[in-house]
């Protein structure tokens, strides 16, 4: 998971701690939330001390999705397909649902306890985040990961099979295919993992 070791600069954690700062004011002072026409920024920082869970499972779902229809795009452009390139919309909302509820709530808890354990900016502390985020979550969450899309990937393969199986073979005999989830789930990790 690329995302997992790295860190913000400096200044952009200045940035959004003064716009935490900023919204937590607004706030306070009896007027309205921040309005998300008027400055979407400070709106999603303030949704963020609000209801933090919540807002990172809608982001962590919204950008699954969104990044899954852009490597779909990318692949097809890359097979130089017409434009017409049709979208495989259970794989997006696989990735959808991965994203809002396992990735957001589990990396939530992650990095809470991480920094609570071991807090500071220092190269040391840094240090002993990366490592540990790297050296123990990483390895763990990947396999997590890929099982997880695998189980709803077999779960949703039936619907898909019988379809495609119908229209080539006119029959659906041959419904054998990744009808195994352990089989289906331990070659995914041989391979992927």
């Amino acid at each position: 998971m690329s995302m997992m070791g790295c860190r913000m600069p400096s200044q952009s954690l200045h940035k959004l701690s003064n716009l935490r700062l900023a919204s937590k004011r607004s706030s306070s002072g009896g007027s309205a939330s921040p309005s998300i026409l008027r400055n979407p920024l400070q709106w999603y920082v303030a949704k963020l001390d609000t209801h933090p869970i919540t807002t990172k499972c809608i982001s962590s779902g919204l950008i699954s999705g969104s990044g899954d229809l852009l490597c779909q795009s990318i692949i097809a452009k890359r097979k130089q397909q017409s434009t017409s390139h049709e979208f495989d919309w259970m794989r997006t909302l696989r990735f959808t649902l991965l994203g809002s509820f396992l990735v957001a709530p589990t990396v939530h808890s992650w990095y809470g306890m991480l920094m609570s354990r071991i807090p500071g900016t220092s190269l040391a502390a840094i240090g002993k985040r990366l490592f540990f985020d790297q050296g123990l979550f990483a390895p763990l969450f990947t396999p997590t990961f890929i099982s997880m899309l695998t189980v709803l990937e077999h779960l949703s393969s039936p619907l898909d099979q019988v379809v495609e199986e119908k229209d080539v073979n006119n029959n659906d005999s041959n419904n054998h295919n990744n009808s195994d989830l352990l089989t289906h789930l331990t070659d995914r990790l041989k391979n992927d993992a």
